[in-house]
């Protein structure tokens, strides 16, 4: 059934969102830059209708789906429990698609007035003529309702803060640079609770897999925070870098710092490679940290499973691609080996067997590496324990 409220299909209808209701390539997400037109301008309208104080700020006046519209629609989502079924989604998100767009159509179509029937209060179309929205539009949508109040015309809207997360995390060469759509969804539900949007904006997630070279998405993310930051300096700003996502979070961090006011960054057993990124004699991680300028700055490592990989006939005594771990200038660097959880220490106890076994076989290496590879997955997640407790700390209500 097609869209039928005035606010969507009048004084003509909005492809973009006819094709919302039935494509979910055509669904409208946050995102940066961020997704700007007519078609955000009349979720707006619906937003503002639908929604006691939906906090909308200057996104109105851009036609803009940044953070403060997301938080809108999260909220009318999670009142309604609109639910992506198919996707087996337990919590709804922030996304306009075929379900939330039909249910704020059915919704603005009972609040309509009908054919000739004049608002109670006179409604004051500004901001959305100036977009070239048609003011009898949103005359007729309305059941008396004041824009100029609850957009705040000729007054200083407070803003809210807007909490970032960014994430590198670890993955292997086929997902090198990939974007994690589903984590950042995950962070913003997780955190983005009835509570905290009382006092804040949606909380954003920036997450991709690492990379090296082209596939470094540091750019990319220093890029989207600045764009963010320019509308609402207010909010937490973190970096976390896991395993071989460790160096373009410290790439990130350098270029933000100085520009953003930075709260925190943490690696969690960021991997690094030799040459480049690692010396010898004596081992040192040589990736530059000191320009990092942030409130808290914390290494999460261990040596052990790169030391289980000695090999004379590799770089620097080690086996050809062997990731590197180990301490950080200028941070806070926690060692997760000197206090092993059960995981880590059985390990590194199994890892102590296979060293004791003679001769450099193939066999043998094949085990020391897989020995290595699971200390290091339990040392991240070993990290990743006291970094979620960071994260509680840090965006909170």
């Amino acid at each position: 059934m097609p869209l039928t409220s005035n606010v969507f299909t009048k004084p003509r209808r909005n492809e973009r969102l006819d094709r919302c209701l039935v494509d979910d390539r055509a669904h409208i997400t946050l995102r940066q830059p961020p997704e700007r037109g007519e078609h955000v301008t009349r979720v707006h309208l619906a937003l503002l209708t639908l929604l006691r104080n939906p906090n909308l700020g200057t996104e109105v006046a851009r036609a803009e789906y940044g953070p403060s519209t997301a938080a809108a629609v999260l909220r009318f989502k999670r009142e309604r429990n609109i639910l992506n079924t198919a996707l087996h989604q337990t919590v709804p998100d922030n996304i306009v698609g075929k379900k939330t767009i039909a249910a704020l159509d059915a919704e603005m179509a009972k609040r309509q007035l009908p054919p000739g029937r004049q608002p109670r209060l006179r409604v004051s179309p500004a901001p959305f003529v100036r977009l070239g929205f048609q003011p009898t539009v949103v005359q007729q949508s309305f059941v008396g309702i004041d824009l100029n109040d609850v957009l705040g015309l000729g007054q200083v809207l407070a803003t809210l803060p807007l909490d970032i997360f960014v994430h590198f995390d670890g993955g292997d060469a086929a997902s090198e640079g990939q974007r994690r759509r589903l984590a950042e969804a995950e962070f913003s539900n997780k955190f983005g609770t009835v509570a905290y949007l009382k006092t804040h904006f949606l909380p954003i997630g920036i997450c991709f897999v690492g990379g090296r070279g082209e596939k470094n998405r540091a750019q990319q993310a220093a890029d989207e925070v600045l764009q963010l930051r320019k509308s609402i300096r207010q909010g937490v700003t973190a970096i976390v870098g896991s395993s071989v996502g460790g160096l373009a979070a410290l790439d990130c961090a350098r270029q933000l710092s100085g520009q953003v006011a930075l709260d925190y960054v943490a690696i969690s057993d960021g991997a690094f490679f030799a040459p480049g990124e690692v010396g010898f004699a004596p081992f040192k991680i040589t990736v530059p940290t000191t320009t990092i300028a942030a409130t808290t700055k914390k290494n999460f490592f261990q040596t052990f499973g790169h030391e289980l990989l000695r090999d004379s006939r590799g770089p620097g005594g080690f086996m050809q691609g062997t990731e590197f771990h180990g301490p950080l200038e200028n941070f806070t660097n926690i060692d997760v080996a000197a206090a092993p959880g059960s995981d880590l220490s059985e390990q590194m106890r199994a890892g102590e067997r296979n060293r004791s076994l003679p001769d450099f076989t193939p066999g043998r290496l094949r085990l020391l590496k897989g020995n290595a590879d699971r200390i290091h997955t339990a040392a991240a997640a070993q990290a990743a324990g006291v970094i979620e407790q960071d994260k509680a700390a840090l965006f909170k209500p």
